[in-house]
């Protein structure tokens, strides 16, 4: 992946959302923090004992976004239908330009 310069792709990031029901337990729920454009690069994906891909569960991608402060782990991005959660953020060069966001596919 090399830098800025393919962020063509729409990917949506939504934020963790914390709230108390009527029984006092918390819940946990995701709203949509922004939609953003990124570059992406498959690292990843494995195959099931059939040979087939996957849809999801074994697949991860680096997102190349722009800079964003408020982006954390507890955040989920949505990309071509699948479900990310992020396991790494690298401010790159510490520049403050843009996050290579390492995520993993996820089952809902």
């Amino acid at each position: 992946m090399n830098g800025a310069g393919n962020m063509r792709n729409v990917v949506e990031l939504w934020k963790p959302i914390t709230s108390t029901d009527a029984t006092g337990q918390e819940t946990y729920s995701y709203a949509l923090y922004k939609i953003v454009f990124a570059g992406f690069e498959r690292d990843k994906y494995s195959k099931s004992e059939a040979g087939l891909i996957q849809d999801s569960g074994n697949e991860e991608i680096s997102f190349i976004l722009r800079y964003d402060r408020k982006i954390t782990y507890n955040h989920r991005l949505i990309f071509n239908d699948i479900t990310y959660r992020i396991v790494g953020i690298n401010n790159h060069k510490n520049l403050n330009h843009w996050h290579v966001v390492k995520a993993t596919a996820v089952d809902l």
